[in-house]
């Protein structure tokens, strides 16, 4: 089902590229491929933060939670040029594609750089699986992202998947802005940590285990304090996850189709194809292949 989404995406990544093309008023966002990883985290970074005009050490900035920061971020990617996604099935709730198979993916393309973020994951994990990905752009390679690791890398895709991981964890928590006094635990009480962790996670507007990962990366946290974090994290999600579904099924309201639809698609996507579809350069048929739904549905949806 991951390679199926993947040609899907791939599909509507090169029509939607064939569109920009034709504008006349377009320019290519000049960012992709640009830097190699030689270049360093914290440069990196800095390009990135430079690009999305985001002020990354403001904790000022994450007040209002993850949605909030994931929204921020998602934005000033597709006004900077990226087309970010939201999905996670192949158009039906039968064909969930889980976290665990995939947290996003890019398409480092010059022209229609495009970020697919798993709609099925932790939604505080978002943005760190955003910035991951746009490192990826930046570095001009397109592939697959699964869980952080901490493990010591042994290919080349791995150093790869790991220095994205550093730039992404760099950029949410900057070094030094979010340690505190009485912020240094022993690497083995779990429990100090733990409460140090959501604190930093709250006010960063970041995931528990992306702060654990942080600590463990940077020495703070011993491996078997931080193998027990993440097993109470990951059951905790489940539990919510389980909690979620339940409110579900007790609530008929809530956005309709076209709504969640729209957020899934992203507006720097809806818009393209709103425009050449109403200058009739595109077809219902085409759109609707570009915003995978039927083509009776697309001027509805518009």
């Amino acid at each position: 089902m991951l390679d199926t989404l993947l040609r899907d995406v791939k599909a509507r990544q090169e029509l939607l590229r064939d569109l920009l093309l034709d504008e006349e008023d377009f320019r290519a966002p000049g960012f992709a491929g640009s830097a190699k990883p030689g270049l360093g985290v914290g440069k990196l970074v800095r390009r990135i933060a430079d690009t999305l005009s985001f002020n990354h050490t403001d904790v000022s900035l994450r007040r209002g939670g993850p949605d909030k920061l994931f929204a921020q971020l998602r934005r000033a990617a597709e006004e900077a040029g990226v087309f970010v996604l939201v999905l996670g099935d192949l158009g039906h709730y039968t064909s969930r594609i889980g976290a665990d198979v995939f947290r996003g993916f890019a398409i480092a393309d010059p022209v229609a750089p495009f970020v697919v973020i798993n709609a099925h994951d932790a939604r505080p994990a978002r943005a760190f699986t955003l910035i991951h990905e746009l490192a990826h752009i930046w570095l001009g390679q397109t592939g697959v992202s699964g869980d952080f690791s901490t493990a010591s890398p042994k290919t080349e895709t791995a150093r790869v998947e790991q220095f994205c991981n550093d730039v992404a964890g760099a950029f949410l928590l900057p070094e030094g802005q979010f340690r505190e006094a009485g912020d240094h635990f022993d690497p083995d009480d779990i429990e100090a940590a733990h409460t140090c962790i959501e604190r930093v996670a709250r006010q960063w507007a970041v995931s528990a285990p992306m702060v654990a990962w942080h600590f463990r990366r940077t020495g703070a946290l011993s491996a078997a304090a931080y193998q027990t974090l993440c097993e109470r994290y990951r059951k905790r999600w489940l539990e919510e996850v389980k909690k979620g579904k339940a409110r579900q099924k007790e609530n008929e309201g809530g956005p309709s189709w076209h709504v969640t639809r729209h957020h899934a698609l992203g507006q720097a996507l809806v818009d393209v194809v709103h425009r050449a579809f109403q200058d009739r350069s595109l077809t219902h048929t085409a759109a609707a292949r570009l915003l995978g739904m039927k083509a009776v549905t697309v001027p509805r949806f518009f």
